[in-house]
């Protein structure tokens, strides 16, 4: 009787040793999220109108006084008009349902849809990495986004935004982490999904002209390692996501008129030129329709029918290099063509409204007091709301581009037959100007133009251009 007491203690006290090593493991160890076998991707309510803008009511160190909100929302709804759209951040320490309650009830009245981009909090440098938990989740904090999410009255079906451009080193604590984004995106869009249904969640935005800068400062991933880098951690992290959202800038960045467009991946500073599968021709990552290659890339890897929101987008102007006003304004309203002829992009919120003019008057449609008062519209808002005066008042020009070419040579005239150990990449336009009388007159100009610096290389003839891709690379025309 006694040694079977004994045999029952020892036993007793193996099982709770054995579930102390369990429990102390799971804390240890970061809880993998599970599958989503049952998860169903909701479905975006859509518009027929599309047009959007990004405004800063808040950013990263300067707010507009709530007193100054209806009259930017005012201005908004006037500029996309009924039933479109509006993007706006919202800091991790300021989630005051109460404030952004009143920001919905502006949107309501407006007659626009909003859109929240989910940030964490500021630094002289930029943005702090979301806080993690002591088992290498994100969970707390993905909870208390998802409860400001569930408290507000929203006029629409909620969208939201996980975080923004991770890619740069700036928008996670001074080092881009994809692994840790890829966890956070998860953790916060299945918490968002628990308290919210209907909640339609977006992935951050990607940076597509961020090169590989190997770890040097400022430290930033090109979009593709990214990628790769969230899926070889988090093979089902795309899952979690009911759209993409894109950050489609035109090329230049911020300058070129919205046909350009190319596929590039920038490597420096020693960064490993890993292998990067060419996309099919007429592809590009770089350019006003950037979330081609976007959804490509995810095609690749089994994730199909993303509806696209563009949550940010738009041309510089007004400075030395860039568009003049009336330009962007231009090519802004050809850009709109574009985009709605595409079935797969819902909205389109172009960066930025209205923001603190000290940092942001090279892109804002408001012409802003330092204390936020609006002072009048750019030519960029008008051009949004439908008038085309300033393409009649500016020298816009009608532009046919072949892709970006790969030249085997430094030089206008070595052979590929001996090529080279560096190549330069070209981009060949065809121009014409168009004149506010007489539009598209002239005769047809051919330029070759360096990708890597924007430097006009040469003026040809059709007979010369064709000579010399000849001499120097094949292309189908």
């Amino acid at each position: 009787m006694y040694l079977s007491f004994l045999r029952r203690q020892e036993s007793g006290r193996l099982i709770c040793c054995f579930l102390f090593f369990c429990l102390l493991f799971a804390c240890q160890t970061p809880t993998q999220p599970a599958p989503p076998s049952e998860f169903t991707r909701r479905t975006i309510p859509t518009s027929p109108n599309k047009k959007g803008v990004h405004t800063l009511l808040i950013d990263t160190f300067r707010d507009w006084e709530v007193e100054r909100w209806e009259s930017h929302l005012d201005y908004a709804s006037a500029a996309v008009g009924a039933d479109g759209y509006v993007t706006q951040l919202v800091r991790l320490d300021d989630l005051d349902v109460e404030k952004w309650q009143y920001f919905m009830d502006l949107c309501e009245r407006g007659e626009i849809r909003p859109i929240l981009r989910l940030a964490t909090t500021a630094n002289p440098d930029g943005w702090n990495t979301p806080p993690r938990d002591v088992d290498g989740t994100y969970r707390t904090v993905a909870t208390q986004f998802a409860n400001f999410i569930r408290a507000l009255d929203w006029p629409t079906t909620p969208i939201i935004i996980i975080h923004n451009e991770p890619n740069h080193g700036h928008e996670w604590n001074g080092t881009p982490n994809a692994a840790d984004y890829a966890r956070y995106l998860i953790d916060v869009a299945n918490a968002i999904h628990h308290a919210d249904p209907n909640a339609v969640v977006l992935n951050a935005g990607f940076d597509n002209y961020a090169p590989h800068t190997n770890g040097q400062a400022p430290q930033l991933l090109d979009s593709a390692t990214f990628l790769n880098e969230m899926l070889a951690a988090q093979p089902n992290v795309f899952t979690y996501i009911d759209a993409w959202a894109s950050h489609p800038y035109p090329l230049g960045a911020f300058i070129e008129p919205p046909e350009m467009a190319i596929f590039q991946i920038d490597r420096i500073n020693g960064a490993e030129a890993l292998p990067v599968t060419q996309p099919p021709k007429g592809i590009h990552n770089r350019g006003i329709q950037g979330y081609e290659w976007e959804l490509w890339w995810l095609e690749q890897h089994g994730v199909t029918d993303l509806p696209v929101l563009i949550t940010e987008t738009g041309w510089r102007f007004g400075e030395a290099g860039y568009p003049s006003e009336a330009e962007a304004a231009c090519y802004l309203q050809q850009a709109l063509q574009i985009w709605n002829a595409d079935p797969r992009v819902v909205a389109i919120t172009p960066f930025a409204f209205n923001g603190d003019p000290s940092r942001w008057s090279h892109s804002n449609w408001l012409n802003l007091a330092d204390d936020g008062t609006v002072l009048s519209v750019t030519d960029l808002f008008r051009a949004w709301q439908g008038d085309t005066a300033m393409c009649n008042q500016t020298a816009c020009c009608t532009r046919y581009v072949f892709d970006t070419i790969p030249l085997y040579t430094t030089g206008m005239k070595e052979s590929k037959s001996q090529p080279t150990t560096e190549y330069r990449s070209f981009m060949v336009r065809f121009q014409r100007e168009c004149c506010p009388d007489d539009c598209c007159t002239s005769e047809w100009q051919i330029l070759v133009r360096s990708v890597a610096d924007g430097t006009q290389t040469a003026i040809m003839s059709l007979a010369e251009l064709t000579s010399f891709l000849a001499d120097a690379t094949e292309i189908q025309l």
